[in-house]
């Protein structure tokens, strides 16, 4: 996922899917390859039809953003470690992880069973995820 879907239609993940295939219809009349021939429009249309196909779907579109909204958390934080929480050894339903700073980060079982949990340190600016167990 190289290219922002929404900006390959020319809109925002707050369009409305009227707005979105708008753009798009629009867009695959001017870069159809067999509109414009001589301007080699053949990847371009690809990649417009490759966004509309994934966001005309709602279920794909939700997806599509959850995995946008992951990789805008992850450029604005510095991860520090995934961990899955069957990695984790806990005792009264804390387990301690260490930080690269010196400080432990502290993880609450009941918190990271059953949905992915973000703690960030107290001390660094550093966050670890932790995914359910399996």
């Amino acid at each position: 996922m190289n290219e922002n879907y929404y900006s390959v239609l020319n809109c925002t993940q707050k369009s409305s899917l009227e707005e979105i295939k708008r753009n798009y219809q629009q867009l695959a009349k001017i870069y159809h390859p067999d509109k414009q021939p001589q301007l080699h429009t053949s990847d371009k249309f690809m990649k417009i039809n490759e966004a509309w196909k994934t966001l005309r779907d709602e279920k794909l579109r939700k997806v599509y953003d959850s995995i946008l909204m992951e990789k805008e958390f992850k450029e604005q934080h510095l991860v520090y470690a995934t961990l899955n929480c069957s990695e984790l050894s806990f005792h009264n339903n804390l387990a301690y992880y260490p930080c690269r700073c010196g400080n432990s980060y502290v993880i609450d079982r009941k918190s990271v069973e059953n949905n992915e949990y973000i703690i960030e340190c107290e001390e660094c600016s550093y966050v670890i995820i932790i995914i359910p167990g399996k």
